[in-house]
């Protein structure tokens, strides 16, 4: 395929946005990042998987159009990226894109059909303005005025893991975030962990500290 850069394309985040995606869900509109277009000077590609959600922002060179990305698009253009800086000592530049062709999106080498989700939304008042779920609106739900706590994620699953005996799924567990003297959050303290198991499950006693994080 010629002249691929002169295509609309959008530039690909370093963030896997495509492992949040569902698989073998009901909500097929899931399986996909979608590209959501509703504020125009803020374009992000966005993707859940019901349980865990990220969005990320991402430049958009020329008329794209919102709606799903397929994941396997994202794949090969990541592919695609990395063949052609193979060997590098230094990468070329460009970053990984996908290139949009009509109904379909890809690389220079291989392209992919867009599922269409607009007849599931048109008529929800929480799709209308994104053609998806309304994700702004959890965000901000979720979002305060201050950051509460920094910590390492990757300790905090090793310490959920070991409290689970190593178990890999299921790992409940309860927050709380340590305070100052005047009763306040502190950020920089550590973070109590506690264990949450499910229905049936013998609850040991057991509690454990995620160090805060030193800066």
């Amino acid at each position: 395929m010629n002249n691929m850069t002169e295509l609309p394309h959008v530039e690909i985040p370093s963030v896997k946005l495509e492992t949040l995606c569902a698989v073998n869900d009901v909500r097929h509109y899931l399986y996909h990042p979608f590209l959501d277009l509703s504020d125009p000077d803020k374009p992000m590609l966005v993707a859940t998987n019901g349980h865990l959600f990220t969005a990320c922002e991402v430049k958009v060179h020329g008329a794209v159009t919102r709606g799903p990305i397929p994941c396997d698009a994202i794949k090969a253009a990541r592919q695609e990226h990395a063949r052609r800086n193979r060997g590098r000592r230094q990468h070329t530049g460009e970053p990984a894109a996908v290139f949009f062709e009509g109904d379909r999106v890809g690389t220079d080498t291989v392209m992919f059909k867009r599922p269409c989700y607009e007849d599931i939304f048109k008529d929800r008042p929480d799709g209308n303005a994104t053609g998806w779920v309304n994700w702004r609106a959890m965000v901000a739900a979720t979002q305060g005025d201050t950051d509460d706590i920094g910590i390492d994620a990757a300790l905090l699953y090793r310490l959920s893991r070991a409290m689970y005996g190593g178990r890999t799924k299921g790992l409940g567990v309860v927050l709380s975030i340590g305070r100052d003297k005047h009763g306040q959050l502190d950020p920089r303290a550590g973070l109590q962990v506690r264990w949450l198991g499910r229905r049936g499950d013998q609850d040991p006693e057991a509690i454990a500290v995620v160090m805060p994080m030193r800066t």
